[in-house]
């Protein structure tokens, strides 16, 4: 019973070798070099060429500003993610903030590793989820 049903199914999606695929485009015979080829039948069509869509590009114009994703206390440094956000220069100084409030500055030492980078607690006390920003 089993190799019966295998059988029609093998037989039923099996493809004459006559037919061919209307999906699959034909290979374009080679044409000697200096002969000209024919176009594509998108470009043979009258009128104008359809207008390719347009969108918007955008460009973020946020200020220096990231978030603190690690803390090493012992070694006053701090690892900030700057994603979508504008990278800051090293060596620059930014204020640490937790909330609204200002609690304290960290210089910018690098390296940067693709929108995070490293930088080092000049003062005040920094934990995992402070911002990182311009004053």
């Amino acid at each position: 019973m089993g190799s019966v049903i295998l059988g029609a199914l093998a037989l039923g999606t099996a493809c004459s070798p006559l037919q061919e695929s209307p999906a699959l485009p034909r290979p374009a015979a080679a044409t000697p070099a200096g002969l000209a080829t024919e176009k594509p039948a998108a470009s043979r069509s009258a009128g104008p060429p359809a207008p390719e869509p347009r969108y918007p590009v955008l460009t973020p114009i946020t200020p220096v500003q990231g978030r603190v994703v690690f803390l090493n206390e012992k070694l006053r440094f701090v690892i900030v993610d700057f994603t979508f956000h504008q990278l800051p220069q090293t060596g620059q100084q930014l204020g640490l903030y937790r909330g609204t409030t200002r609690i304290g500055q960290v210089r910018i030492s690098g390296p940067f590793r693709g929108q995070t980078t490293v930088a080092d607690v000049m003062s005040g006390e920094a934990r995992v989820g402070d911002q990182v920003r311009e004053d």
